[in-house]
């Protein structure tokens, strides 16, 4: 499974999460403003996974201009990443496990 975490960095109404059916069929609204969807069939259809998040960001950005992206196996890892704004904002397949365990513990608590 390949899931993007949209950030919008506020509290929002559930119904946002309906832009990103475009997406993928399966999209889920976590508040207080975080939006999963799973990409993991969807990604070749846009090129790819950065061309998606790149798509992601700007159907975030229209209405949350601070909003950020992330993609990795799980939602979690996806979420702290969207916190921590990498030039690369994607954890390779398998590799979430390494990934947290180089991150400092105030990363995981935000």
């Amino acid at each position: 499974m390949r899931t993007l975490c949209v950030n919008l960095h506020r509290t929002e109404h559930f119904s946002v999460a309906e832009n990103f059916l475009r997406l993928s069929p399966l999209v889920q609204f976590q508040s207080p403003g975080f939006i999963f969807v799973d990409i993991t069939g969807t990604s070749h259809l846009f090129g790819g996974e950065l061309p998606l998040l790149n798509e992601a960001l700007r159907l975030a950005r229209d209405s949350h201009p601070d909003a950020t992206a992330a993609i990795s196996d799980t939602p979690a890892p996806a979420q702290v990443l969207t916190n921590l704004q990498p030039s690369f904002p994607t954890v390779p397949p398998g590799q979430e496990r390494n990934f947290l365990l180089n991150l400092p513990v105030e990363a995981l608590i935000h």
